[in-house]
C-alpha cells in the first residue's frame, strides 16, 4: 500500500470537507436572507462536493481494501483510529503525525458541518410551520382571498 497515496486522499477528504462547510454556511445565510437563487446555486455546489467526497471516499475504501488483502493478519476497519494504529509501525513518525493531525481536523470539521446542517434544518422547520400557520389564518373563515363581484 502506499502510505502517502492514503495520506493525499485523506487531505482531499479533509479539504472537500472544508468546501463543504463554506458551502452549507452559505446555504444557511440564503436561508435567513429568503434568497432563493443564491440558495439554488449553493445546493447545486454542496451537490458537487458531496459527489467529490464520495468519489474520495471510494478510493480510499479500495486503497484500504489492497492493504487488508496484502496483510490478511490485519482485521478490516475503515475508520481513521484503527489505520493509523495498525500503521503506525509501518510509517515513520511525521507520517503517523501527519495522519492524526487529519483525523482531528475531519472529526472537528464533520462536527461543524453536522451543527450547521442541525441549524439549517431548524430554520426550515421554523419557516414552514410560520408558512402554514399563515396559510391556515387566511383560509380560516372558508372566504375567497379574491373578491368575486362584478
Amino acid at each position: 500500500m502506499k502510505y502517502k497515496n492514503l495520506i493525499q486522499l485523506v487531505e482531499k477528504q479533509k479539504s472537500n470537507l472544508f468546501s463543504l462547510l463554506e458551502i452549507i454556511l452559505k446555504k444557511q445565510d440564503a436561508l435567513v436572507n429568503n434568497n432563493f437563487e443564491k440558495l439554488e446555486v449553493n445546493t447545486q455546489e454542496e451537490e458537487k462536493v458531496l459527489l467529490e467526497i464520495n468519489r474520495c471516499e471510494k478510493q480510499r475504501l479500495d486503497v484500504l481494501d489492497k492493504f487488508y488483502k496484502e496483510n490478511p493478519q490485519h482485521k478490516a476497519s475503515c475508520k481513521l483510529d484503527d489505520i493509523i494504529s495498525v500503521l503506525k509501525d509501518k510509517i515513520n513518525g511525521d507520517l503517523s503525525q501527519k495522519l492524526i493531525s487529519l483525523k482531528e481536523d475531519i472529526k472537528n470539521v464533520t462536527k461543524k458541518i453536522i451543527l450547521i446542517n442541525q441549524q439549517n434544518k431548524y430554520l426550515i422547520v421554523q419557516s414552514r410551520s410560520l408558512f402554514n400557520e399563515i396559510v391556515t389564518n387566511v383560509f380560516k373563515n372558508n372566504s375567497s382571498i379574491i373578491d368575486r363581484k362584478i
